[in-house]
């Protein structure tokens, strides 16, 4: 694509405000602000071995997972089907 995309970190209130800046209804950044500071907060962020009971094998890491999927994903996709 050509573009460099990076991530930067911002604070809720920072995000906040930037979507008060462009004008965004109060309704959706309450919406938006929400997951950010109540969901996504870490107080539920606590490790159980509820994937491993769950799926009978031990959990894996997402570079692991990601390992185990991107293969796939690089496939050409198969030709597609005309109508004749």
């Amino acid at each position: 694509m050509g573009r460099e995309i990076q991530y930067v970190q911002v604070s809720p209130d920072h995000y906040a405000f930037l979507l008060v800046k462009e004008k965004v209804p109060a309704e959706f950044i309450s919406l938006m602000n929400y997951p950010f500071t109540e969901v996504l907060d870490s107080r539920d962020a606590h490790v159980t071995d509820g994937v491993g009971r769950a799926l009978g094998r031990r959990p894996r890491d997402f570079a692991e997972s990601m390992g185990t999927h991107t293969c796939h994903s690089r496939r050409p996709a198969p030709p597609r089907q005309t109508s004749s």
